[in-house]
């Protein structure tokens, strides 16, 4: 029983990107993180290149300019969010077969200028070459080519008109590894500006149940909301980042649910909060940062709802 509680805990982990591959019979060398694509609005910086190297276009030209002009978007904002400190809650809560939830554990964070978001696992000062302040651990380059886009009209997002664009994998793209695999199941909605290309919305989901590991593992649901607001500045940027997966495994399973909220951005640099007082949910931020504890851990203290 300890042994199977370490290999389930093992691969969760590393399908989630807190880890290394515990076992390379069951996992592949990747990361599942990267399919969720654009999931949380960012990270689409230097995809540029890639967009313009991949070839043939799709056949709706139109579409993929749009998301040609939202990498180029996403560059601006990006550089223009360093300069901005927040507010993150991240809400845990593991669900049995039939999505009922069987625990859950929250906490909540000070993100500033020269930290990453802790995920859970990482903690620390980070240099600013790295993705700014951490905000998506996904590297999108490795999966934005996978996609076929094309223009399915418009529609309003918080007001604003946006043009709405559906992804799906190429079928002549060969999957090299596991999570590819995985990736070319999932179809989606963009919900792109019209007026600047800002990604406003993003949401996909696998369509079907997809093997991996020598049919040991099955990933039978990875489904996935990206949501924006408007920042201080009047930018649009991450608002709250929801996904839920299920990952069975021969005699067992693990279903999760993990919803992050972003609020509160304030100018970098300036007076953050007292921490004894809390995050602005109310919320003792220190006492929820000692909550370290994977979300395996059982006893793990549950806090009251953030937001």
């Amino acid at each position: 029983m300890k042994s199977r509680k370490s290999a389930l805990q093992g691969m969760v982990s590393f399908l989630l990107g807190h880890g290394s591959p515990p076992d390379i019979r069951m996992v592949v060398r990747g990361n599942l993180w990267v399919i969720l694509l654009a999931a949380t609005g960012v990270g689409l910086v230097g995809l540029g290149k890639l967009l313009w190297a991949s070839e043939p276009f799709p056949k709706d030209t139109r579409a993929y300019e749009l998301v040609l002009r939202t990498v180029q978007r996403d560059r601006q904002l990006q550089a223009r969010r360093k300069a901005w400190d927040y507010e993150l809650c991240i809400d845990h809560k593991r669900l049995d077969p039939q999505g009922k939830v069987l625990s859950e554990w929250k906490e909540c964070q000070l993100v500033s200028q020269d930290r990453r978001p802790d995920y859970g696992t990482r903690q620390g000062a980070i240099s600013p070459s790295h993705d700014s302040k951490g905000e998506s651990p996904f590297q999108l380059s490795r999966v934005i080519d996978h996609f076929s886009y094309q223009l399915a009209g418009t529609d309003h997002i918080h007001g604003v008109p946006c043009y709405r664009i559906v992804y799906f994998p190429k079928r002549e793209v060969v999957a090299r590894n596991r999570e590819e695999k995985v990736l070319h199941h999932v179809h989606g909605t963009l919900w792109v500006a019209q007026e600047d290309g800002t990604l406003m919305k993003n949401e996909g989901e696998l369509q079907e149940p997809v093997s991996i590991a020598w049919i040991l593992v099955t990933v039978r649901e990875f489904r996935f909301t990206f949501d924006t607001q408007r920042l201080p500045n009047g930018d649009f940027g991450p608002r709250e980042i929801r996904y839920r997966y299920w990952i069975s495994f021969p005699f067992f399973h693990y279903r999760e649910e993990i919803v992050r909220k972003i609020s509160h951005f304030r100018r970098a640099k300036t007076s953050l909060p007292d921490p004894e007082a809390g995050c602005a949910c109310g919320h003792p931020i220190e006492a929820q940062r000692t909550q370290k504890s994977s979300v395996w851990e059982k006893n793990a203290p549950s806090l009251p709802p953030c937001g």
